[in-house]
């Protein structure tokens, strides 16, 4: 009977813990199901999305000792988000640029797509796999052009370790802070495109104040009261990549962009006021901004 039992449980594990990405085999086997996950990749008929093969690859960015270094492969099965299932980790060629994508399984034959590239202009985002103490990271290395004054560019290397935290990629933090944030504001430009224009207030207590502008549900202002547990989420990401210590401004080195500007006052009354233009200043700044986004846009704000 004990037999039986244990063959019953090592058999129900194996079930529980299989997934869809565990039978990829080829970059054909991955390139369809990248597909299926996110059918906007068949969209677009004059942009093929196609996974090629890590040579290409390397034949096309603009840091191949780097890739040789980090020994890249164009796409790897890993369990990302250290919880027992096996996620992909995938380079494509969409168009004419590369692209760097997570698709990570959330269980009960879900999937989840998160786009890790976000400056495609320098050709050089890559993102390895790595193993530390039992448990699984991205390793990065970044080349980007950053503007230090007017019409001024430096060239930047950002080398970091990305963990999944807060459902976002952001940096790894051994010793974050516990901050106490009396209040929170988030207010976004325009661009050459379609990105929601608004400006949100939220603080402690779940008060909030939004003014839609532009390509956003809601137009106008607003005050109602959201979850504290969505404020106290953010408080402890704020703290996670120790907001404090980032730069005042962050600017891409390309026009027609949206700028936003995240302005964070502490209980001790100091004041941190961030301006970026691009948005994409570090991983853990654009992990905050996604979730002020989603509150802007999925909140039933009052007409």
């Amino acid at each position: 009977m004990k037999k039986e039992l244990l063959i019953i449980f090592i058999f129900t594990s194996t079930f529980v813990f299989a997934n869809q990405i565990d039978s990829l085999n080829s970059s054909k086997d991955v390139e369809e199901f990248a597909k299926k996950v996110y059918p906007k990749f068949t969209e677009f008929k004059w942009s093929e999305f196609k996974i090629i093969s890590t040579e290409k690859v390397k034949e096309k960015i603009s840091c191949k000792d780097e890739y040789d270094l980090l020994e890249m492969k164009n796409w790897e099965k890993i369990d990302i988000t250290n919880d027992g299932l096996t996620d992909l980790i995938l380079t494509a060629y969409w168009g004419t640029t590369l692209y760097s994508y997570a698709i990570l399984d959330k269980g009960n034959n879900n999937f989840k797509i998160y786009t890790l590239s976000k400056n495609v202009f320098d050709n050089c985002e890559l993102f390895k796999p790595i193993k530390k103490n039992d448990l699984n990271y991205l390793k990065t290395y970044i080349k980007k052009q950053e503007e230090v004054g007017l019409m001024e560019y430096e060239e930047l290397i950002i080398k970091d370790t990305l963990v999944f935290k807060f459902q976002e990629f952001i940096e790894l933090n051994k010793n974050p802070k516990n901050y106490k944030i009396k209040e929170i504001e988030f207010q976004t430009s325009g661009c050459y495109g379609t990105c929601p224009v608004f400006n949100l207030k939220i603080n402690y207590k779940g008060n909030a104040e939004f003014n839609g502008q532009a390509y956003i549900k809601h137009k106008g202002k607003s005050e109602r009261e959201v979850p504290v547990k969505l404020f106290n989420q953010i408080q402890k990401l704020l703290g996670f990549i120790e907001v404090k210590k980032l730069k005042d401004n962050y600017s891409v080195a390309w026009t027609d962009d949206q700028t936003s500007t995240l302005t964070i006052r502490f209980n001790d009354n100091s004041v941190k006021k961030i301006r970026d233009y691009g948005m994409i200043g570090t991983f853990g700044l654009m992990a905050v901004y996604s979730k002020l986004i989603e509150i802007g846009k999925e909140t039933e704000w009052k007409k």
